[in-house]
Formats: structure tokens, C-alpha cells, sequence
């Protein structure tokens, strides 16, 4: 009996590892991205690329490069952790050019759009509400 209290305890570190293993994103708001991404993955979808995630503190961003290609849809979604309320997305052309985003004033920002040019596209991740800094984001790129 005594054994079987111990290892409930190690079970869930191990559940908690496998989460963080298989999407790169930490338990604490993992059901949240892996609910998006399974719903993307019903939909046709398939993942392009690791989750990219950070930490940012409230009114700042960072950006990160993907490669897409010319032709095809793609699903862009953010998550945060529970200290945020408000993580917004903007992509950007190969030239620079603004051309989807995400600014609502929510915690689940999402974009959709068909590449008209392949190359590298810039992802803006900005925190827009972030409680307990530094908040942690993770975004997904998927494609169809």
C-alpha cells in the first residue's frame, strides 16, 4: 500500500514529462495548445515545426523566422500560461509586409492563410496582458 502512494507522485511527473516531450510546452497550460493542435490534426492538418516558445514580460515581443511555402494553408495559433490574458500574432511577408494577425484580447490568438510566396515569414509574439511576468507563450505552426 505504501509502495502504490509513491509512485501515483512519479506517475504524474512522468505524465507531466511526456506533455512537455511531445509538444514542447509546459503541463501547466499544455491541455490548452494540445487541444488546438488536435483539432487542427482532425482537420487535415499536420505540424510544420517544434512549438516555438519563450517568456516574455507584459508589452513585449519577440519574433521568430518559418519557412513557408507558396500555395499552401497554414494555422498559426498562440497559447500562454495562466498568468496571461492577452497574447497577440502578426505574420509578416518574406518582404516585411504585414499580412495576417491576430489582436483580440484573448489567450488562444490564431491566423490562417495561404502562402502566396515561399520563403522565410517573420511571427511577431507579443504580450499584451501578462499578470505575474514573465509569461510563458508557445506557438504552433501547422499546414494543409
Amino acid at each position: 500500500m505504501r509502495m502504490r502512494s509513491m509512485l501515483r507522485p512519479v506517475g504524474l511527473a512522468v505524465l507531466s514529462f511526456l506533455v512537455v516531450a511531445e509538444t514542447g510546452v509546459s503541463a501547466q497550460y499544455g491541455g490548452q495548445f494540445q487541444r488546438i493542435a488536435t483539432g487542427l490534426r482532425q482537420d487535415g492538418y499536420s505540424r510544420v515545426m517544434a512549438p516555438e516558445s519563450g517568456w516574455l514580460d507584459d508589452d513585449e515581443s519577440t519574433v521568430f523566422s518559418v519557412r513557408l511555402t507558396e500555395g499552401k494553408r497554414y494555422v498559426i495559433f498562440g497559447t500562454c500560461d495562466n498568468d496571461c490574458t492577452d497574447v497577440d500574432l502578426r505574420l509578416f511577408s518574406p518582404s516585411g509586409t504585414k499580412i495576417a494577425e491576430d489582436l483580440l484580447p484573448d489567450d488562444e490568438p490564431m491566423v490562417e492563410v495561404v502562402a502566396y510566396r515561399s520563403g522565410l515569414h517573420d511571427i511577431r509574439v507579443s504580450m499584451a496582458s501578462c499578470s505575474r511576468e514573465p509569461c510563458e507563450y508557445t506557438v504552433g505552426i501547422f499546414e494543409r
